[in-house]
């Protein structure tokens, strides 16, 4: 009787073991299947936080990038309103200018008339002189 206790309680023991047994079996399975979860994980969490500090120098170098545009764009507007001044300045000596030889080609103008009937009235005055003298010669001989 107590052999077949024994044998009965052996017998228990060894299905417990074997319960056991693969429940530990079960757990190691659920470990490692765990354990491939936490490292592709870690192995993700790895990846997105290199992406996380390529796109904040992608944004910090894009700040400085838009700082530079910027201060590139307020030079060029300043070097333009320059630009436009001395061009408004040109064109305003330009137009005096032009005035002054506008006035000079008038009075050129009238200094040509003026010379060109001062020549007539001498010519006139020549050939009348001339006629005068060529009938004082006349009325000599």
């Amino acid at each position: 009787a107590k052999f077949r206790d024994a044998q009965a309680e052996l017998e228990a023991s060894q299905r417990e073991a074997r319960g056991y047994s693969t429940e530990v079996f079960r757990y190691k399975a659920q470990i490692d299947e765990i354990s491939d979860v936490v490292e592709s994980l870690r192995r993700e969490n790895k990846n997105l936080n290199e992406e996380i500090h390529d796109i904040t120098e992608q944004l910090s170098e894009g700040g400085r990038n838009s700082h530079e545009l910027d201060k590139a764009r307020r030079r060029l507007e300043k070097e333009k309103e320059e630009l436009q001044s001395a061009l408004e300045e040109a064109e305003a000596a330009l137009e005096q200018e032009e005035a002054k030889v506008m006035r000079f080609q008038l009075e050129l103008s009238s200094v040509r008339s003026e010379i060109e009937k001062r020549v007539a009235e001498k010519e006139e005055e020549f050939e009348n002189t001339r006629r005068n003298h060529a009938r004082t010669i006349e009325s000599m001989q």
